[in-house]
């Protein structure tokens, strides 16, 4: 490898990714140092993508190690500085004055190595530079790291932290988040309400596959429900309620660890976000208004609710896969 190869192949391996601004995020969110400079320098100690001092090009070294070292560092920094728009962009931090940082994505290199001759030199990438607010707060209103989280849906989810998630659960907090940052409540409680229905049809869906080849025509009632689309969203929950207690899914209540009380109480907030979305119809009145209180408390809430849920779907899912192993 020579400084060109060498160069070309730093430029080719920096990249960023969605969830690396998300880790950026998270971690520019719960260490708000209050400069771009500091916050950078500690984020890439932490991810262990520290800039080399110079990449050694030569035959007699591993040249690529070095290289791709270079690369991870500059990618790490530009999540960096979108995280740290997006964060300003979602009223998280302010800009203090109207000064910019500018990361230094030069590499330095050296040809020389023990008893050798050779050159020193340095690259530029700053066709991945971003400059960034220098200075910055966080919001005055935002005191906690839940109240960063209700603003920015990245940083709800990477709080959720349910690996299993269903997309399209994972599209409506994100929608709910984003209404909410708007101050949009009631389109906030559609999106979290269609998230709610959501998990409960996937667990529904899961519990039945976790049910043994024996039991699956006692459930042929709960599963017509289920799929049925004139059947109501408060009887298809309340069948997936049935489907727990249903005495050949006492693997998954062990695996679980979740007793039947604790999806009751799932249930009951399931409820109410429903009856605060169900405003989107005419002359129909939310129990209490819907302000920014009750559905922030809705958003939060939703967190160890769905955690409930997805733990119950994951232990389903477990018991069908050995299900499976046992018929073939």
């Amino acid at each position: 490898m020579n400084p060109h190869e060498a160069e070309r192949f730093i430029d080719d391996n920096i990249s960023v990714t969605h969830q690396m601004v998300v880790v950026a995020k998270q971690f520019a969110a719960n260490h708000p140092t209050g400069d771009s400079a500091s916050l950078i320098n500690a984020f890439l100690k932490e991810m262990g993508a520290v800039m080399p001092q110079e990449v050694v090009v030569h035959h007699t070294v591993d040249s690529e190690a070095n290289a791709k070292q270079a690369a991870e560092s500059i990618s790490w920094q530009v999540a960096m500085c979108e995280a740290i728009w997006s964060l300003v962009h979602d009223n998280v931090f302010l800009p203090v004055d109207g000064h910019l940082y500018n990361p230094d994505f030069s590499v330095g290199y050296t040809t020389i190595v023990q008893y050798s001759g050779g050159e020193r030199g340095g690259w530029q990438f700053n066709q991945h530079a971003l400059s960034v607010p220098n200075r910055f707060k966080i919001s005055p209103s935002l005191k906690s790291v839940q109240d960063q989280a209700l603003c920015d849906g990245d940083l709800y989810l990477h709080n959720l932290n349910i690996a299993s998630i269903h997309p399209e659960v994972e599209e409506a907090l994100h929608e709910a988040v984003k209404c909410f940052r708007h101050e949009l409540y009631t389109p906030a409680l559609a999106m979290l309400a269609k998230a709610s229905e959501g998990a409960w049809l996937e667990l529904g869906a899961s519990l039945l596959k976790a049910l043994p080849n024996i039991a699956k025509a006692s459930a042929d009632k709960r599963e017509k429900e289920l799929a049925s689309p004139w059947v109501s969203v408060a009887r298809k929950v309340q069948v997936v309620l049935e489907l727990y207690t249903h005495p050949e899914l006492k693997p998954v209540r062990e695996n679980s660890q979740v007793d039947e009380k604790d999806l009751k109480q799932v249930l009951v907030w399931s409820d109410v976000v429903r009856e605060s979305r169900n405003v989107i119809h005419y002359a129909v009145q939310a129990p209490t208004a819907n302000t920014y209180e009750k559905v922030a408390a809705l958003l939060l809430g939703a967190v160890p609710h769905l955690r409930i849920i997805y733990r119950v779907y994951d232990a389903s899912t477990t018991v069908a896969k050995e299900n499976a192993a046992k018929d073939i």
